[in-house]
């Protein structure tokens, strides 16, 4: 199971690697040119380019539900994504404090009372407050996972209609020559 949504490439065999650039095809290494592995390299950067797009609208939609909905396009959904997520915080935010014990709320505006409180502490006070702020965080984390897994899709969806654009970067990035990795959209 994945935190979030994310594709995870494996290493191209050298048949796909070939296939890539028509350029190659048929060819030996002592017949391959340096500007067909210039080709190769656009189209590794551009590959590399899409999978960045698609794990970044994932990670914002995990991060914050719905912001990689309103990136990709789908404003509708993304505003009630990041509604409920609003409204997931809040709620637990608010229940969780009105569940806690009165005696704590009374002394949380002085550090020695409340010192003096937690020492004293029957845990099982705590107990109501404890379940409303775990269960609103683990609700959260299913809207974050299925946002995010929504966002991957929509930003895949961009790529294959062609909404999203990207173009060839050669740079030397993370000590891989030739395959730079920015987009633009």
């Amino acid at each position: 199971m994945t935190l979030f949504a994310e594709d995870s490439t494996d290493a191209l065999d050298s048949r796909e690697l070939f296939s890539m650039s028509p350029n190659l095809q048929g060819k030996t290494l002592d017949e391959i040119l340096f500007d067909d592995l210039v080709i190769l390299a656009e189209e590794l950067s551009i590959r590399k380019q899409e999978e960045m797009y698609v794990k970044r609208m994932a990670k914002s939609s995990f991060l914050i539900p719905g912001t990689g909905q309103l990136k990709t396009g789908q404003t509708g959904l993304g505003i009630a994504q990041l509604s409920m997520h609003l409204a997931i915080v809040g709620g637990t935010a608010l229940g969780t404090y009105n569940l806690l014990p009165q005696e704590l709320k009374n002394s949380l505006d002085n550090a020695g009372e409340t010192k003096a409180y937690f020492e004293t502490l029957d845990y099982a006070e705590l107990l109501p407050a404890s379940g409303v702020f775990w269960g609103g965080l683990f609700v959260n984390w299913l809207l974050a996972h299925w946002s995010a897994e929504g966002a991957a899709q929509a930003a895949r969806a961009n790529i294959e209609e062609g909404s999203v654009q990207f173009s060839p970067d050669l740079r030397l990035i993370d000590g891989m020559p030739f395959v730079g990795a920015s987009f633009h959209y």
